[in-house]
């Protein structure tokens, strides 16, 4: 083997490796039901309370009051109505692949599930900014416990206005803070500062870590924080629940 044989074996192995620890990181594994299982999770039918969801996941929040709208344009495959705690179930805890788009809650409506999960990373903030072209406004939210992964961001028309993401240590930012985010008062340690060569700054009270609450705070002053949604007094409806077609991430072989 020449030497440019093997550096290219090397790197092709490094790529690999890359590629696996990147995948293993949005892993999310489903915890088993405590007690009795709660009524709706397996009769898609039954109209359910709103369930709050928004730890380890991800999710759009889609300025419109059209399910089928929003369905056709993630692309959804054979959208079939279900109450809250089937789709909720069936999108984020359990390994379905589907993803479930609620009912109207104040304008607003949130697709949530595994595939949008599996996106965050990458292609997620590309499927925001094209949706904003026919909704106007779609957002992006999703956290991750495993690898501190935090991520807000917004667009309107087409035209990204801000996304903020950190995880393992790495910190991107696009666009001005918005303006509720500076009414949060929100201020994070930052270790590309200079001021983080001095031990002293981190010590510091009036600095935080971006985490799955600050998101859940920004998706209150930006649209719908949807840890909440059992505190909203919204009626019993059924939302859409479908699998997604191609152009998105394939189903992972999950462990």
């Amino acid at each position: 083997m020449t030497l440019a044989d093997f550096l290219i074996s090397l790197a092709i192995a490094i790529a690999a490796v890359l590629y696996s620890v990147w995948r293993n990181r949005t892993r999310r594994k489903v915890e088993p039901i405590p007690g009795p299982r709660p009524p709706g999770i397996d009769d898609r039918t039954l109209l359910t309370p709103p369930v709050p969801f928004g730890y380890k996941t991800a999710w759009f929040a889609i300025r419109s009051t059209d399910m089928r709208a929003v369905a056709t344009a993630l692309r959804l495959v054979n959208p079939q109505p279900a109450g809250w705690q089937y789709g909720i179930w069936h999108s984020v805890e359990k390994r379905d692949y589907q993803i479930f788009v609620t009912p109207p809650i104040n304008g607003w409506i949130l697709a949530v599930g595994l595939p949008i999960l599996w996106e965050a990373d990458h292609h997620a903030t590309e499927r925001m900014v094209e949706l904003s072209e026919q909704f106007g406004e779609v957002q992006f939210f999703g956290s991750m416990r495993i690898s501190d992964v935090a991520i807000w961001a917004r667009a309107r028309n087409g035209r990204m206005l801000r996304r903020f993401y950190e995880g393992d240590g790495n910190r991107q930012e696009f666009g001005a803070k918005s303006d509720e985010e500076q009414a949060l008062g929100l201020q994070f340690f930052d270790s590309a500062s200079p001021e983080s060569k001095n031990p002293e700054y981190w010590k510091r009270k009036d600095l935080t870590y971006p985490g799955e609450e600050t998101v859940l705070q920004v998706a209150g002053v930006w649209s719908v924080d949807p840890s909440k949604l059992d505190q909203m007094g919204l009626p019993q409806e059924a939302g859409l629940l479908g699998g997604v077609a191609e152009g998105w991430e394939p189903k992972p072989i999950f462990p």
